[in-house]
């Protein structure tokens, strides 16, 4: 039997705008499981971040901690955690990207084996997988004791032990296989595969990759989607003054058999680009 090609794919900030962990946490403060001090000292490191004065990761780690002391404080249950997270995750699907959906679409069009791998909740990664027709979705593994119910511990996800483990499971060609992603988190899944996409790179994951061309010369192109334009960019395998690297075609960076799939479903999102996507996409 042949193996499979497969494409990986982050959900926070690359399929779904936003995060599913923040969403999480927003749920939690409606329902007052989430302290006034708690709340305060969050929105002071999002506000920083927005003013650049801190950093997204704060920001984050500080949501994912008060997430998890919450549920030490036996706040929520096994049985609440489950009901809040299939809340949750019926809704944060609907606020997707053009692209990297219509490169899911395209995918699953033409056979590959699809994966969500997220830092999210696992129970609220699942539900969202379920909305988007994934193969599997996989978050940070969240436990419970079995008998009482009570919070025990959550685990986080390792990207690349995952998709080692995925290849095995289902005897995937990493070679002919997709991963996107948007953080550096998301490099142990990118640098596995034959076609990595860096989507939306953040400052700090775009100048890793551009010290990734430079000292060992391996490349991954980034896609901006921003407003009405997808462009897409190689590295900067040099120091040049340019902000970004050379522009190139999409018909670059993607599997030629995704190719016709993806253009079939990016009209429908992608009608009003000014600059011409198709002559992009077709180089």
């Amino acid at each position: 039997m042949s193996q499979v090609p497969a494409l990986f794919a982050d959900l926070d900030e690359t399929l779904t705008y936003g995060s599913l962990g923040v969403a999480f946490y927003e749920a939690m403060c409606r329902m007052g499981l989430i302290g006034e001090r708690e709340q305060t000292s969050i929105a002071a490191a999002r506000h920083a971040w927005q003013r650049h004065a801190g950093s997204a990761h704060d920001y984050h780690d500080r949501v994912v901690n008060t997430t998890t002391e919450a549920l030490h404080s036996l706040v929520l249950d096994r049985d609440g955690f489950h009901a809040l997270a299939a809340e949750v995750g019926s809704v944060h699907h609907e606020i997707r990207f053009a692209f990297s959906w219509a490169l899911l679409q395209a995918a699953r069009i033409e056979g590959y084996l699809t994966f969500v791998i997220s830092h999210s909740p696992g129970p609220a990664v699942e539900q969202v997988g379920r909305h988007l027709g994934v193969h599997h979705a996989i978050g940070h593994h969240v436990e419970f004791h079995s008998e009482t119910g009570v919070f025990v511990r959550r685990t986080d996800v390792e990207k690349g032990s995952v998709i080692e483990r995925l290849v095995k499971e289902h005897d995937i060609d990493l070679s002919r296989s997709v991963a996107i992603g948007d953080s550096a988190s998301d490099l142990p899944m990118l640098t596995r595969v034959g076609w990595p996409i860096a989507f939306n790179p953040k400052a700090a994951f775009s100048a890793e990759i551009d010290r990734l061309a430079q000292a060992e010369n391996y490349r991954i192109p980034s896609v901006i989607e921003f407003g009405d334009a997808i462009r897409a960019f190689r590295p900067r395998a040099k120091m040049p003054e340019t902000s970004v690297g050379e522009e190139i075609a999409l018909i670059e960076i993607i599997p030629r058999d995704l190719l016709g799939p993806l253009a079939r479903f990016l009209p429908a999102h992608l009608s009003s680009r000014p600059y011409g996507w198709y002559y992009k996409l077709l180089g």
